[in-house]
């Protein structure tokens, strides 16, 4: 019976090794056969963020300001 594999992958840092650039670079990966129990987690995690009244509206590392990264 064939599956399907779903792969993501994040990174985090830069390219930029001279002095002006991050200290670390670090890339994680996740392989799963069922992201929904994830998926769940995340979006039960952003509406309970957003009831508490916390701004998340992008829910994204890149995208947030600062603050939201230390909730």
């Amino acid at each position: 019976m064939p599956f399907s594999l779903f792969i993501f992958i994040d990174e985090s840092g830069n390219f930029d090794f001279s002095d002006k650039g991050t200290d670390h670079f670090v890339m994680a990966c996740v392989a799963t056969l069922s992201p929904l129990d994830s998926a769940r987690a995340l979006d039960e995690l952003r509406y309970q963020l957003l009831a508490e009244g916390k701004d998340v509206t992008y829910f994204y590392a890149s995208e947030d300001r600062q603050r939201i990264h230390r909730l």
